[in-house]
């Protein structure tokens, strides 16, 4: 279990000044179950589908249905020397418990999961080797269900939907985590995003390295999103996060941590009971300023925005 901090009804902004350490705010804790990938899963599938390619510009298409269905899709094109590339995978899986596991590895592979029902998981991993301009998408429709996906290297996009099986209706109780993870070689940097309708959801972004982008959305009640950002030297090297929560008794969470560049953060929150916390820090090492807008719609809300520069030059407001 991860725990973050959260305040409670009161806005809080705590200054650097003259190189002196900002004091912490009184805060109370905001938890969120951290599901891991590893454990998910029945163990006893109805329906078995392992596909494996070597090289590029391969396709792969999978269809399920019923309960218990489990696929598996590996693309990998490491004969070749600059891993595999052009690759697609597309699985669509409907019913309940069912699995859905894509590997890749190479640049500009594109993997899309649609599942419908509920206690669904699907799981896509990129980059154990060159992994550049890769595009995963996963859409679940029902309750229940558990999207995880990992990039790694330059100019990836991640994005997570989750919501109920019929249009304009709630999932609830459902789990998304993504990670992302680029170098410092100049490049554009990652791109996250998780939407999520529905109650008792979480949601939870990591990103390291250059240039991240972080959106996510969440209508509903008691529904938490995390986002850690930490940028590294080199390209453009710039956290921005945008977080929107509709409902009642909402938490964000935001940690950024800049090396010579800006931390960019906007919180909008509508209903009522709706928490937020702010964090960001940039680095003593190099010029960055801290961004903050939290935008709180409706009563009994709160919001905790703490601002740390540690250049003595400077300071954060």
């Amino acid at each position: 279990m991860k725990k973050l901090i959260l305040s409670v009804a009161m806005l809080c902004a705590t200054a650097l000044l003259f190189a002196q350490q900002p004091q912490s705010p009184n805060c109370i804790d905001c938890e969120i179950d951290q599901v891991i990938p590893a454990t998910i899963g029945s163990g006893s599938w109805d329906n078995i589908s392992d596909l494996d390619q070597r090289g590029y510009m391969n396709m792969a298409h999978v269809l399920q249905e019923g309960a218990g269905n489990y696929s598996k899709i590996d693309q990998d094109g490491a004969n070749f020397g600059d891993g595999g590339h052009e690759n697609n995978a597309y699985v669509s899986q409907q019913g309940f418990n069912n699995h859905s596991d894509i590997d890749h590895n190479g640049d500009r592979n594109t993997g899309n999961v649609n599942q419908i029902g509920w206690r669904n998981y699907t799981k896509q991993v990129v980059g154990v080797g060159f992994a550049e301009d890769n595009m995963a998408s996963s859409t679940q429709a029902g309750r229940a269900n558990v999207a995880y996906q990992s990039q790694y290297y330059d100019n990836n996009t991640a994005t997570i939907s989750q919501m109920g099986r019929l249009p304009n209706t709630w999932g609830n109780r459902n789990y998304a985590e993504q990670y992302q993870n680029s170098g410092s070689d100049g490049a554009a940097g990652n791109t996250a995003e998780i939407a999520q309708r529905g109650d008792d959801n979480a949601a939870q972004q990591t990103q390291n390295g250059s240039n991240n982008n972080a959106y996510a959305f969440q209508s509903g009640y008691s529904n938490t999103s995390v986002e850690n950002q930490t940028s590294v030297s080199g390209g453009l090297a710039m956290n921005d996060s945008d977080v929107m929560q509709y409902g009642t008794s909402n938490k964000a969470c935001i940690n950024q941590d800049a090396i010579g560049a800006d931390n960019l953060s906007y919180v909008y929150q509508r209903g009522y009971m709706n928490t937020a916390l702010v964090d960001q820090t940039t680095s003593a090492t190099a010029i960055g300023n801290n961004n903050s807008n939290v935008n709180q719609v409706g009563r009994m809300n709160g919001a905790c925005v703490t601002q740390y520069n540690q250049n003595p030059a400077y300071f954060s407001w």
